[in-house]
């Protein structure tokens, strides 16, 4: 089984690439290059939109962005939030956040980027186009104005209480706005204008050619940025090894020997992300019965599976909360894996001889394994799960609404990012969702109440207790925490990742 995994990023890219793999012979460095310390990365796939940031959600897409880019507050590996540009932040009353900016940070084109660049972008995420971005949809939920109140001071006005925006304006990276204009989405796509650490050259098919910005208030160690689309997981782990990339995203931890033998190291990330098979509870199905949600929970060996096929480098999960996000509740603990107990449970809740079940799931990487190895376990059990596959159009579609599922399971991520709370993961996994398959009422006014719940220790109180609820209510069958491999030659020095933002300006290359 673990021979056949994929990497999530490299299976979506595979699904999504429009362009072939380029030939890895075009980012071998020449010895000028070389002198002028050039960072080699191997990225699965470029969104179809490029630099244009509001767009960019998708970890294939932020974690080269963030080179270019930078947000307002950032949240680090412990979900801490941490300044950006924006240096510090308070909330006044329940509708009002006040936000100072880091004096004297320019675009790439020269341009301040002050108070008024940062409602500029506020203004653009509330236009029509604005709020078909992945930000604008998001942020469009509470964010209703913006205002200068002098050079470096915001103040943002929220539709409801938002107790966690802080932690949203880790996704508002303000673009130039002008530039944007003057060139148009495509235009400012292959030349993005932001204030990060590194300014684009060049945007080809063949991949990102950027320097580093000298007036950047996060100056690089490096000289010189490439990234290029490597879509194939193969490709990226054999570009590193050859010493033709520095760092490769998105492998896997198969890839581990191979590039411990060429003598470079992997660095894991846990995402924060939680792999699980929602039920669906808004059809008639066995699944509404509690009881068989819980036999489900205790047939899966999920231990095994993280030693197995993740190489122990995840744990395994039984809430919707990762362990590196806020909300997790280390007291409780997945599901222990105990066939007797399943069985026992099934056939309590009238399926003595077992039941059948239709999911749907897309198969890419860890996850689609994941879902077969959850199957193989289940038939054990006497529990026969029909896998459908999906495409990944098909799968979105079901999942903001726009069409029904048919099956009464569905392959899902408990998804907290950019805030890093799991409050963020339930806007989607709860009957807030558009596509709202785990819809429990019971739960539902603790979950309005926590989202506008200002006072910390009773968001604290009511987020446990929702988090108390998915668990013994087994409303998904949850598996293990996501984790990001990545792939460092030996020269790589001090590269960390949070939150799909690598640090760009603290990378350094060994001579």
């Amino acid at each position: 089984m673990a021979t056949a995994r994929r990497s999530i990023g490299s299976v979506v890219a595979a699904l999504i690439a429009t362009t072939t793999i380029t030939a890895v012979d075009s980012i071998v460095l020449s010895s000028e290059a070389r002198a002028q310390q050039t960072l080699r990365v191997g990225n699965t796939a470029f969104g179809p939109r490029k630099g244009q940031v509001h767009w960019a959600f998708a970890a294939a897409d932020v974690m080269p962005l963030m080179a270019f880019f930078d947000s307002l507050t950032y949240v680090d590996a412990e979900a801490k939030l941490q300044p950006g540009l924006a240096t510090s932040w308070q909330a006044q009353g329940n509708d009002t956040w006040i936000f100072k900016l880091r004096p004297g940070v320019r675009f790439h084109n020269g341009k301040p980027m002050d108070a008024a660049a940062v409602v500029a972008n506020v203004e653009y995420i509330l236009t029509d186009e604005g709020k078909t971005t992945s930000g604008g949809r998001m942020l469009n939920d509470f964010v209703i104005t913006g205002r200068a109140i002098d050079a470096t001071t915001v103040e943002i006005k929220t539709k409801v209480p938002q107790p966690i925006m802080d932690r949203w304006f880790a996704l508002f990276r303000p673009m130039e706005v002008g530039a944007y204009r003057e060139m148009g989405p495509e235009g400012f796509g292959v030349k993005p204008i932001g204030t990060g650490s590194f300014r684009v050259v060049s945007w080809t098919p063949e991949g990102i050619r950027a320097e580093a910005f000298p007036e950047a208030w996060r100056k690089p160690k490096v000289e010189r940025l490439v990234i290029n689309e490597l879509p194939e997981n193969a490709a990226r782990l054999q570009a590193l090894t050859s010493g033709q990339i520095d760092i490769a995203w998105s492998l896997t931890p198969d890839d581990g020997p191979r590039i411990a033998a060429a003598g470079g190291s992997v660095s894991v990330t846990p995402v924060g992300d939680v792999v699980s098979m929602g039920f669906n509870l808004i059809k008639d199905s066995p699944f509404k019965d509690v009881r068989v949600r819980r036999a489900l929970s205790h047939g899966v060996d999920r231990e095994s599976f993280v030693k197995n096929v993740l190489g122990g480098l995840t744990k395994s999960a039984g809430q919707p909360a990762a362990s590196n996000i806020a909300g997790h509740v280390p007291a409780i603990r997945p599901y222990a894996y105990d066939p007797v107990r399943s069985k026992a449970l099934l056939a309590e809740a009238g399926f003595l001889n077992g039941l059948k079940a239709k999911i749907e799931i897309v198969t890419f990487g860890d996850f689609g394994v994941a879902m077969q190895n959850m199957a193989s376990d289940l038939a054990r059990v006497g529990v026969e799960l029909e896998l459908i596959n999906l495409t990944i159009p098909d799968f979105i579609q079901r999942f903001v609404g726009q069409k029904a599922w048919d099956g009464i399971g569905i392959s899902t991520i408990y998804e907290p990012f950019p805030t890093a709370d799991v409050m963020r993961a339930l806007v989607t996994q709860s009957c807030s969702g558009r596509g709202n398959f785990i819809c429990d009422r019971t739960i539902q006014p603790t979950i309005e109440a926590a989202n506008v719940e200002t006072d910390p220790a009773k968001r604290t109180a009511l987020v446990t207790q929702i988090m108390q609820y998915y668990h013994d209510n087994a409303l998904s069958l949850y598996l293990y925490e996501a984790i990001q491999v990545t792939g460092l030659a030996r020269n790589v020095r001090n590269y960390k990742m949070a939150n799909r933002a690598p640090n760009y300006h603290e990378i350094e290359l060994a001579r």
